[in-house]
């Protein structure tokens, strides 16, 4: 999923693009791109241990991956009592769309300010 985009003098990744277009870490970035890859409903417990990453470091990224509107959380109750969140993201069509809206609108800032020499 790593893509490089020449802009100038400098390359852009496509985590670099998530990053800032979202404004998200880079943990929230890998936690992203694992779950679009899984094609399935993940929980925090899976995806700490696929990701090495301590549970807590999960869910604070995954609180800020829903906040951003990019992953979904579905409770399942338990037969013995409790419940379980499993998540997924938003479609990928979205995703990709989001990221071009903010690309668009930082593209029509540079345009402005280019006008404005």
């Amino acid at each position: 999923m790593i893509a490089i985009i020449n802009f100038a003098c400098r390359r852009i990744s496509s985590k670099e693009l998530f990053t800032c277009s979202f404004n998200i870490t880079g943990t929230d970035y890998l936690l992203l791109v694992s779950l679009l890859r899984s094609g399935r409903e993940r929980n925090i417990v899976e995806l700490s241990s696929k990701l090495k990453k301590e549970r807590s470091t999960i869910q604070k990224s995954m609180n800020r991956l829903m906040k951003k509107g990019l992953v979904r959380r579905r409770q399942m109750n338990l037969d013995n009592g409790g419940y379980m969140f499993y998540y997924s993201p938003i479609e990928k069509e979205e995703i990709k769309s989001c990221m071009l809206k903010v690309i668009n609108e930082w593209f029509e800032g540079v345009s402005k300010n280019i006008e404005s020499l």
